[in-house]
């Protein structure tokens, strides 16, 4: 991979041409931290699959408690009024 910078000098119109180049070692190299990155990536994720299904259980139970407690305050309610003079 090569990249060209062309630069000119002031009011004499002449122009240079500097060329720099990226050795296929770099290139490589860079691919190489790319794949890790990725890799790093999927493993995460695959990681967090099984967290998220336990999050959703949870919000379930929480669910399911918050209606057993409104349940019994509302039987609460229905013996005090049913006992009050």
């Amino acid at each position: 991979m090569s990249k060209t910078k062309k630069s000119s000098s002031g009011s004499k119109g002449s122009s240079t041409t500097k060329k720099s180049t990226t050795s296929t070692a770099e290139i490589n190299q860079v691919k190489q931290q790319l794949n890790t990155v990725k890799s790093s990536l999927q493993l995460e994720s695959s990681s967090l699959a099984p967290m998220e299904g336990t999050l959703n259980t949870l919000k379930e139970l929480k669910t399911r408690l918050e209606t057993a407690i409104d349940t019994l305050r509302n039987q609460k309610d229905g013996i005090e009024d049913k006992y009050t003079l």
